[in-house]
């Protein structure tokens, strides 16, 4: 695993670390999370990656309460899923300003809230 020395701060929330951490399983374990979950597998699973280390590289911002009536708005307004609409509405209560996803439900939304949208590795040298 490498890890280089970034200059800015990298943050994630419970619920951007909820949902890295089920694909993790899935990817790692080859199969669906619920199946390895069912097949008492979660433990030799994960401990084939070094998640703590990863982890341990990002600040842990809350959810703050005003995020949850905003992540509403934010659902109707752009179609967005229950999680990716808190995501977005912490981001904007927080003035986190750029947003890391392969997730194509924020190229709008993020565009129209002023958050820069960071999708491959040539978006970091724009």
């Amino acid at each position: 695993m490498h890890f280089w020395k970034v200059s800015t701060n990298l943050y994630i929330n419970p619920i951007v670390f909820s949902e890295y951490i089920y694909q993790l399983l899935g990817i790692i374990g080859g199969r669906s999370p619920m199946s390895i979950c069912e097949s008492g597998k979660i433990n030799e699973t994960l401990s084939l990656h070094d998640t703590k280390t990863f982890i341990s590289g990002f600040q842990v911002l809350p959810i703050l309460d005003d995020a949850l009536p905003l992540s509403v708005d934010f659902m109707k307004k752009y179609n967005l899923l229950p999680n990716d609409a808190i995501i977005l509405a912490s981001c904007k209560i927080q003035n986190v300003r750029v947003v890391a996803s392969h997730d194509s439900d924020f190229i709008k939304a993020c565009a129209a809230e002023g958050i820069q949208l960071i999708s491959s590795i040539g978006d970091l040298k724009a």
